[in-house]
């Protein structure tokens, strides 16, 4: 599978707009008679759709709110396919896209996901067809029209007249979905709880640590945090009695002592 990605070569904190598109038309000046699909997905609040530009024609699809954007975007590849081996007349075409993470899960054909898969299945079905299909990145917001369109109809494919529906969506999504509800579900469990550790952590989202500090770091660090320190918790490891802390003068003793 070809799959141009010139375009990413170009750092886009230091590319202006203007930039991007002159190279983006030198690349498409070479490429005079090839037919051009645009695709853009958008996942918005309970609302997911994605779409196709060809020419003058627009195609809109509404899809499961289980979409994760990776797959939103995957899905507008695979039916740009789809649309290019029956309804495009040219031989020669190109799909274009602003999202880089489905282009190289499509450029892995060693480890692809379920939806890379069915790409690859229906490349090889547009190859038999007779056409050929390449791809190619585009960066979002840098005024192209067509990608501007694209993302105009995807994040109004919930309101569109003639739009298609699509229940489709992955393992992947399902596992995100899962993830989210336990990890919501212990939240609601952990604000409940009045134990000590509540006091000190509300959340149950992972503490932050420094990066790139050894495991030994992470423990100290998380010991201090909850107070579990060899001061206060030392005859637990010696398996002795707590002691009595009541007065001020032996804490500041101890203290002193360590």
């Amino acid at each position: 599978m070809n799959i141009n990605l010139d375009l990413h070569q170009l750092s886009k904190k230091s590319t202006s707009t203007n930039h991007y598109r002159d190279f983006f038309m030198e690349i498409l000046s070479h490429k005079q008679h090839y037919s051009f699909i645009y695709t853009d997905a958008s996942v918005m609040v309970n609302r997911v759709g994605m779409a196709i530009i060809h020419e003058d024609t627009q195609i809109q699809w509404k899809l499961s709110n289980k979409c994760s954007i990776y797959t939103a975007e995957a899905l507008a590849i695979l039916k740009a396919i789809e649309f290019a081996t029956h309804k495009v007349q040219a031989n020669q075409i190109i799909i274009l896209s602003d999202s880089l993470s489905t282009l190289y899960s499509i450029q892995n054909q060693w480890k692809p996901t379920d939806l890379a898969r069915k790409i690859h299945n229906a490349h090889t079905i547009a190859t038999l067809a007779g056409k050929k299909i390449s791809y190619m990145w585009i960066p979002g917001r840098c005024n192209i029209e067509g990608n501007e369109l694209a993302d105009k109809a995807a994040k109004q494919a919930h309101l569109a007249d003639n739009l298609f529906t699509s229940q489709d969506f992955t393992y992947q999504d399902v596992k995100r979905i899962i993830t989210k509800d336990t990890h919501n579900q212990w939240e609601n469990k952990l604000v409940e709880q009045t134990t000590k550790l509540h006091e000190i952590k509300r959340m149950a989202h992972l503490w932050p640590f420094p990066a790139k500090i050894s495991r030994k770091q992470e423990t100290a660090i998380t010991r201090l945090r909850i107070g579990h320190t060899h001061i206060t918790h030392q005859h637990l490891m010696k398996r002795e009695e707590p002691p009595d802390y009541t007065n001020f003068s032996d804490k500041f003793q101890l203290m002193k002592a360590v």
